[in-house]
Formats: structure tokens, C-alpha cells, sequence
């Protein structure tokens, strides 16, 4: 009975010790998982755009902190290729809100316009041959710890992670 009461207060000094060091390294672990996904979204637009031929967009709206992947081929009176979800352009992903804590960095010293995505209009719009229209930078941060990640695409349509 008396190893099983010290077994237990080990367990929870233990305990004790690792869940302030949980809560500091969750929201960086969300961070990591969202840059991730905005890297791989921009990854699939790319191959998208090369194997349908058409331009495909992500689009940014850092008021919701959402992005949606479309074809941006002008179907149903849309325009094509302006980076807008317009017409019956189809939505090839709409993903939720970015995680609890990650927000678009507003830090204009990281992206100038001050909203986190410096693509012009908020959309990367990739063309059928893989190239994007324009280059530019997402960024992503913890407002709690100040931790940041970002993704960009370079003119030639290379997307990395930092």
C-alpha cells in the first residue's frame, strides 16, 4: 500500500512538471501542422494546374483565416485566371479555419501589405504550365509565443517552407 502511495505522488510531481511544458509546445506544434498544410495546398495547385491543363488558384481570406483551392478555368461565366472564385468555377478544397492559436502574421516587416499573404489580391494563382502568376510569401504566427512560419513560392513556382 505504501509503494503504490509513492508511485502515485511520483506520478503526479511528474505530471506536474510535463503539463506546463505541454502547453508551451502545443501551439508551435499547431504552427508546424498549418504551415504544412498551406505548403502542401500550394504543392497540390501546382500539379493540379500542370495535369487539367487550366489555372488553379488558392485563395487566402486572412479575415477568416481560411483558404480555398480552385480551378480558376472562368466555368459558368466566371473569369478565368483572375484569382477570384467566380461562376461554377469548381472548389477542389475549402479548408476550415487555421488551428486554435495560428493566425496570418500581420507583422509588415514579414509580408508589407500587413495581413500575412503578399499575393496579389490574396490569391496564388498557378498556371498550366506550373508557373505561378506571381511570387510572394504566407506567413503564419502564434500571437501567445510569437513563433512564425512561412511559405513561398518563387517565380519559378518553387515552394518552401521556413
Amino acid at each position: 500500500m505504501v509503494e503504490l502511495l509513492i508511485v502515485i505522488a511520483i506520478m503526479g510531481i511528474l505530471a506536474g512538471v510535463a503539463f506546463p511544458m505541454m502547453l508551451n509546445w502545443l501551439p508551435n506544434m499547431r504552427l508546424r501542422g498549418a504551415a504544412r498544410d498551406v505548403y502542401s495546398v500550394m504543392q497540390r495547385a501546382r500539379a493540379e494546374a500542370i495535369e487539367r491543363g487550366v489555372n488553379v488558384t488558392v485563395g487566402f481570406s486572412t479575415a477568416t483565416d481560411a483558404y480555398i483551392l480552385f480551378l480558376d478555368n472562368g466555368a459558368g461565366g466566371g473569369n478565368a485566371g483572375n484569382g477570384v472564385l467566380d461562376g461554377s468555377e469548381p472548389a477542389l478544397l475549402r479548408s476550415g479555419p487555421l488551428p486554435n492559436g495560428v493566425a496570418f502574421d500581420p507583422d509588415p516587416a514579414v509580408v508589407a501589405d500587413g495581413d500575412g499573404v503578399s499575393f496579389g489580391g490574396n490569391a496564388l494563382v498557378f498556371t498550366p504550365r506550373g508557373l505561378p502568376a506571381g511570387f510572394g510569401t504566407v506567413a503564419l504566427w502564434v500571437p501567445a509565443t510569437g513563433r512564425q512560419r512561412t511559405v513561398a513560392v518563387s517565380i519559378a513556382g518553387r515552394v518552401r517552407m521556413q
